[in-house]
C-alpha cells in the first residue's frame, strides 16, 4: 500500500476541491505514523495533523495554525462547530470554529 497524494472532492457534485502530492517523508508517514490525521468539517474545511502541527492545507501549501506545543490527536464534533485537541502532554483543548 502506498500513499501518494491527498484529494479531497465534494461528494454532491464530485468537483475536486484540493490535490496535493505527498513527499516522500509524508508518504511513509501516513503509512500509520502517529500524529497524523487528516480531517473534514460538514462546511469543507480541512484540518491536517501532521507530525503534531495542525495546519489547514490549501492548495498553494496551507497555512500553520497558531498554537503551544505540539498535539497526538484531533477530533470535530458532530456539528462541525468545535474541534478537540489531545496535547503531548495529555492536556485537552476544545476551539470554536
Amino acid at each position: 500500500m502506498t500513499f501518494e497524494e491527498v484529494v479531497v472532492w465534494r461528494t454532491d457534485d464530485g468537483r475536486e476541491v484540493y490535490r496535493r502530492v505527498l513527499t516522500d517523508r509524508e508518504s511513509r508517514e501516513a503509512m500509520g505514523a502517529k500524529r497524523m490525521r487528516l480531517v473534514c468539517t460538514e462546511a469543507g474545511t480541512l484540518f491536517w495533523l501532521r507530525r503534531g502541527r495542525l495546519s489547514t492545507p490549501t492548495v498553494d501549501g496551507g497555512t500553520q495554525l497558531r498554537q503551544s506545543g505540539t498535539y497526538n490527536d484531533i477530533a470535530i464534533s458532530r456539528d462541525g462547530l468545535l474541534i478537540a485537541m489531545l496535547g503531548s502532554e495529555g492536556r485537552i483543548e476544545v476551539w470554536d470554529l
